[in-house]
């Protein structure tokens, strides 16, 4: 009775399985770049400026990692945690790259060990000297699904990068000809 117990339990947790990637394909195959929600930093010397999540309090644990997939690892994902900046800044960004995955821990502990967590998860879709943008996601699931599949694109990300600068340099133009700089 107990082996088919086990048995039925374990076709019941494949069955869940498929069920589950399922999902995720078909929430990724309507999934447009304008539905994802972004989230931008500032970068100032190659620090993050804000972060999506961060405990403040002393009892506080925060870390950013980038993420792999490693079956023999905790959760499934080989971490390489992010340098800590200090001050009014949280982590340097110099190893990143666009299509990186990356996680942001914010965890407060209680008197007794217990622990509250909070986790996001990005794809970083634009990567500057100035700015990083990282399209957020509740699960890494989703993180790593979106970058096999390739759903985002690293040239429209170029293209709207170009599109932004070109802007701005016609604002500095106009400005130095309104100044009389240029004529």
């Amino acid at each position: 009775m107990y082996k088919e117990l086990t048995e039925r339990l374990n076709q019941v947790l494949r069955r869940k399985n498929v069920i589950v990637k399922l999902w995720n394909e078909e929430k990724f195959n309507k999934c447009t770049s304008e539905e994802l929600k972004i989230f931008t930093s500032e970068l100032e010397q190659g620090a993050m400026k804000n972060v999506p999540c961060y405990e403040s309090n002393k009892r506080g644990k925060n870390w950013m990692a980038k993420i792999s997939i490693n079956p023999g690892a905790p959760n499934g994902m080989n971490r390489v945690f992010c340098k800590r900046a200090y001050g009014d800044f949280y982590y340097f960004v110099d190893e990143l790259n666009v299509n990186d995955i990356v996680e942001f821990g914010a965890d407060y502990y209680y008197g007794r060990g217990n622990r509250s967590s909070h986790r996001e998860y990005g794809v970083i879709i634009s990567l500057s000297e100035v700015e990083i943008q990282f399209a957020l996601f509740e699960n890494h699931y989703d993180a790593f699904h979106l970058v096999k599949k390739n759903h985002y694109d690293p040239k429209h990300g170029l293209l709207l990068e170009k599109e932004r600068l070109e802007k701005r340099l016609n604002e500095i133009n106009q400005k130095l000809i309104e100044n009389g700089h240029i004529s």
